[in-house]
């Protein structure tokens, strides 16, 4: 089967990002401790990929190509990865579970779901990191303008989940393209 090399190499390319910003951001890790908390958060705009989101103006920021990373912490390690994927996916229904083992990121059990929510449908994988199973994931997918976007969580240490997962998703139901 055809491995899916626009997603594949939006994961190479993102763990390339987080180790980049992590190792340059050594002042940003102490400092994100004492401001970075949900009473902090405001719409952020990319411009490039036309989306806005809640942010806090003290996570660190950075656009490649098609694709933002956000650093939310680095203490534990969480991150946010929103990219507009080179993909021949243009309907969600081709997601299946055997295009995403074919990415070769996510551990065996990790769970596909189809959710609909604020009137736009995602497809949702929950799982651990297929090279670091202390690393927890939560991805959705969806198709905008028949472009393949991902909005691309992790946690690590996976201990730390339960300490982020409701900020995880006020961020992600807070997600929406905008016009540029």
């Amino acid at each position: 089967m055809k491995k899916e090399n626009g997603l594949k190499n939006k994961y190479v390319m993102s763990g390339l990002m987080v180790m980049f910003l992590f190792i340059s951001t050594s002042t940003f890790a102490k400092d994100s401790k004492k401001n970075s908390n949900q009473d902090n958060l405001r719409m952020c705009r990319n411009k490039a990929l036309n989306v806005a989101f809640l942010c806090d103006p003290q996570w660190k920021m950075q656009t490649i190509d098609d694709a933002v990373l956000v650093v939310i912490d680095s203490d534990p390690t969480v991150t946010l990865i929103i990219a507009k994927i080179d993909s021949h996916i243009q309907f969600l229904s081709q997601m299946s579970k055997p295009t995403l083992e074919n990415l070769d990121q996510y551990a065996d059990g990790f769970r596909l779901d189809r959710i609909k929510r604020g009137g736009k449908d995602y497809v949702e994988v929950k799982a651990f990191a297929k090279d670091n199973i202390d690393k927890r994931i939560l991805d959705y997918y969806m198709v905008h303008d028949l472009k393949l976007y991902g909005v691309l969580f992790s946690v690590t240490p996976k201990e730390n989940w339960d300490k982020y997962k409701f900020l995880i998703q006020e961020i992600k139901d807070s997600f929406k393209f905008v016009d540029g």
